[in-house]
């Protein structure tokens, strides 16, 4: 009897040794706010989105750290980076749990509470029981601000270029350009608009009202009739949710219509021409690599516009 009692408590104590690692009660949780902008590179050899775990450990030094493994489903992919302080675990989403092994303190399974979602972040404290001379204390700080867990995440900055197209309610066209920059650790960015039809030529500096009379004297025309037009805005943006940004900007705009005379001069026609202020609302979408965005603007509440834009994110 006591031979059986002390193979028991053998086995008991042995068992005991091989499971010196194991993961913090309640330590697991999502992190609010967190985004991850390189989402494509973190799909896995299925095209499955991969989430973020970010390991902190107590009682095990850095380079004690460094051995640790891991494994899940049969269908689970990882993607390990070693950081200075805790580890970036980017697994499959589709993985329910972890076996985490360590070659001198043992191994332990962890079945995931909850399911993972696509490109999300979570934390997790894995402790080892075993104390040795060559472990270093490190210090833990527990945080919810995403920022104070990354803080990189706050110095990301994304430079949004497109092109534009736009069309009035006269059925003038113009092209041009935005940029904008948007910071992920801010709701608010901003952008900068320029606009024109490219149509420049040599005016004659003289002037007509709307009948053609130039300084009350009456004009002879060819019937050609050309529009020079040129918009410059400043704006705000305001992230709704990561992808998805509105937009609102002020700016200046002229729309000159100019008449040709039998002499061959450009005379402007001052009484349809006109600069104004443009004002904008709109809405802009990223998408990994590539934006597209959409405005409604009013010059002077006489002239309306809709521009459309496509571009790339750097």
């Amino acid at each position: 009897m006591k031979k059986i009692i002390f193979l028991i408590f053998f086995i008991t104590a042995a068992l005991a040794s091989f499971s010196q690692i194991h993961v913090k009660e309640g330590s697991f949780h999502k992190i609010d706010g967190f985004v991850m902008l390189d989402k494509m590179d973190h799909l896995d050899d299925n095209d499955v989105p991969m989430a973020l775990i970010k390991i902190s450990t107590e009682n095990i030094s850095a380079e004690e750290r460094r051995k640790m493994t891991f494994k899940g489903n049969l269908v689970t992919f990882f993607d390990v980076q070693f950081k200075s302080s805790e580890i970036y675990l980017y697994l499959s989403t589709t993985a329910t749990f972890l076996e985490i092994h360590h070659p001198d303190y043992g191994k332990t399974e962890y079945w995931l509470p909850e399911d993972l979602c696509d490109f999300c972040g979570y934390e997790l404290i894995v402790v080892s029981d075993y104390k040795s001379e060559r472990v270093v204390e490190e210090k833990l700080v527990y945080v919810t601000d995403v920022n104070s867990v990354f803080p990189s995440a706050k110095h990301i900055h994304t430079f949004v270029m497109s092109l534009n197209y736009a069309f009035d309610t006269y059925k003038n066209s113009s092209y041009g350009f935005t940029l904008a920059h948007l910071d992920s650790g801010k709701n608010l960015g901003y952008f900068l608009n320029c606009m024109t039809n490219f149509n420049f030529f040599e005016a004659s500096g003289m002037e007509c009202d709307e009948n053609g009379f130039i300084d009350g004297n009456s004009c002879y025309y060819t019937g050609r009739v050309e529009t020079s037009k040129l918009s410059l805005m400043l704006g705000l943006t305001y992230r709704i949710t990561e992808p998805f940004y509105v937009k609102m900007g002020f700016g200046m705009a002229g729309l000159y219509v100019y008449w040709e005379d039998t002499e061959k001069r450009m005379i402007l026609n001052k009484d349809i021409s006109f600069r104004g202020f443009d004002m904008s609302v709109g809405a802009m979408y990223l998408f990994d690599k590539i934006n597209v965005s959409v405005d409604f603007v009013s010059t002077n509440a006489k002239i309306f516009e809709l521009r459309l834009g496509i571009g790339g994110n750097f």
